[in-house]
Formats: structure tokens, sequence, C-alpha cells
């Protein structure tokens, strides 16, 4: 096992309550599974109870609040491609907040062996020709960018680091390519890998593995499966939790109801 000391994961929830309930849910699965890690939510919410706070700290969750006035989930790309600097961890495992963990992945430290790389799930049909923006302004110049449209995506969705010169300057770099359009986060950050040279290292595929794709896999070798909340049917989202983890859910309904 690779585990580094101080190594923790920050999730991110902004704009609706529904992105707070799966960040809770992620958050306490992710340290039922893994007690050896350590997780930050970083939120817009300030109105959770004094108590279910200090219920979150015992199992060591923190929630950092982070004011924002973003109205549509495509502003909380504002904070997402900075996690350098929200996470206070050497090693650092982003994680969307639809996101949820199955299975303990002390295995996926193993592959974190240069502290300069960042490491992801890379979609293994996805080109930038493929997800639907080569001929919006962002597509554009992701391709002027990297050459032509055949570069593999990685999925932002699950993204391990380690603080360094090198990711600093990427997560700097991905911001200020997100900051150009303000839509989705992927092509820009084809853009920061390019230009800032950094290695990416490619994780197996059940660390950050689509509901979709479910069919295609084994569920035993998952390791986190990404919900993609709002891109399926709440009530199979709200579903899934009440039969993988029926009680973290109990323990985020009885606050946030959902």
């Amino acid at each position: 096992m690779n585990l580094k000391p101080n190594t923790g994961a920050i999730i991110m929830a902004f704009t609706s309550v529904k992105y707070l309930q799966m960040a809770l849910i992620c958050a306490l699965e992710l340290i039922r599974l893994n007690p050896y890690l350590k997780a930050r939510i970083v939120t817009d919410f300030e109105t959770l109870p004094p108590t279910f706070i200090n219920f979150l700290a015992k199992q060591n969750i923190e929630i950092y609040i982070q004011k924002s006035n973003f109205k549509t989930p495509f502003e909380n790309r504002n904070v997402k491609t900075r996690p350098d600097l929200f996470s206070p961890f050497q090693t650092t495992i982003y994680m969307d907040a639809d996101i949820l963990p199955v299975s303990d992945m002390l295995d996926l430290f193993e592959f974190n062996t240069d502290e300069n790389a960042i490491y992801m799930v890379k979609e293994k049909k996805s080109k930038i020709n493929t997800i639907g923006e080569l001929k919006t302004d962002d597509g554009i110049e992701t391709i002027k960018v990297y050459g032509n449209e055949n570069y593999h995506i990685y999925n932002s969705g699950l993204v391990m680091f380690n603080k360094s010169k090198k990711t600093d300057d990427l997560f700097q770099i991905w911001h200020q390519e997100w900051l150009k359009f303000k839509v989705r986060d992927q092509l820009p950050l084809v853009r920061a890998i390019v230009k800032t040279g950094i290695k990416v290292i490619e994780i197996p595929g059940k660390f950050n593995f689509f509901l979709d794709r479910l069919w295609d896999e084994k569920p035993e070798n998952i390791t986190n499966l990404h919900i993609r909340g709002f891109y399926t049917i709440w009530e199979k989202t709200l579903d899934i939790y009440r039969e993988k983890c029926p009680e973290s859910f109990e323990i985020v309904n009885k606050i946030l109801p959902f």
C-alpha cells in the first residue's frame, strides 16, 4: 500500500440542495469503507445544524463553507477547477458529489508513484469529436491547442493529485481555460494538460465507474459508482442510495429530507 500521510478527499456541493445531499452520502460512505481517510465537503450551504456538523466531524468529515453567487451547476466549475485551493491534504482525491463509494479503494494508492502527476480514468469511447461540443468555441479552441480532434478525454469526476508546483500550475491553467467559455470542464482540462505538459497516469475504470456502463462490467469489480445524479431520473438515484447505502441515506434524510 502506497498510502501517504495526510490523505483525504474533497467533495463540492453548490447551487442545489441535491448536490449537498449527494455529497454527504458520498462522504459518509467513503469514510465508512475507508476509515483511514478524511473528507472535506466544500459548499455554499450554511444551514446545516451544528449538532450534525459535530457528528460529521467525529466521522472525519469536515464542512467547509465557501460563499458563492452561483446560479447554475456550470458555475461550480469556478471552484472545481481549483481543487488545490480547497484541499488541506498532501494527497487529495477530488470526487464529484454524485459518486457513490461501494468498496474499499486502498488499491488506488498503489498508482500514486509520481507526486508531479495527476491520476484519472480515461473515457474509453470519448474523444474531443464525440462529446457534442466539436463546433462550439470551447471545442474549436481545444482542437487548436491539441492539434486534432482525436484526444481521449479523461473524466474529471475523480482526480487524485499530490501538492506540488506541477499540479498547482495545472489547476491554475485549468481554471484560466475554463473562464474563457464557462461551460463544461473537460475540454479546458484537455488544454491545461497540453499547455502544462503534466503527466497523466490512467487508473482503472472501477475507480470512477459510470452508472450507464453498469451492464458492461460485473458490479463487484466497482470501487466508486458515478451515478451522475442530474443525468438520471432523480427517483432512480434515490433508489440506488436506498439499496446500496440505507444507513447513510437515512442519516442525510433526517437532516435534509429527500
